[in-house]
């Protein structure tokens, strides 16, 4: 399975779906993950916390949180979902890609030094794009850490 590290996001502009017959409610922000991944459908077996764990069922949610560490650890792998595109942040992933991509080519002992010269001449709008991404709720969540380390 794959595990879904996301942000739940607001319940005002929630979303029906049908999980195994069910219709659920979920928030926007998953129906946009879902509607992403059901159209390109890479994968099909995730462990959504939304979705997988009973969250009116106080006991079972206290239950589950226990066991987060080894539901993100055993997965096959996590995807995280850091909301719907803009219309910048194909830039950003760009920018982070293309820095990624260039330190490969730099031999280790100059690495730091010519990194931050070749930053240095990228458009500012790629920044302005990068600085919109690491802004978004997604990062203010501490579970992060836990769902993508493991």
């Amino acid at each position: 399975y794959v595990a879904f590290s996301y942000c739940w996001g607001s319940w005002d502009d929630s979303q029906l779906i049908a999980v195994n017959g069910q219709v659920t409610k979920v928030t926007r922000n998953l129906y946009d993950f879902l509607k992403v991944m059901w159209e390109g459908a890479v994968w099909r077996w995730f462990w959504i916390d939304a979705l997988c764990i009973n969250q009116k069922d106080i006991d079972e949610r206290n239950l589950q949180v226990k066991r987060m560490g080894s539901i993100y650890e055993r997965a096959r792998r996590v995807l995280a979902w850091l909301g719907a595109s803009s219309e910048d942040s194909s830039t950003a992933m760009q920018l982070l890609q293309s820095t990624y991509e260039h330190g490969k080519t730099i031999a280790e002992d100059r690495r730091r030094e010519e990194l931050h010269l070749w930053l240095n001449e990228r458009p500012v709008g790629s920044w302005c794009a990068l600085f919109r991404l690491w802004s978004r709720q997604y990062w203010a969540r501490l579970w992060i850490i836990q769902e993508i380390v493991l």
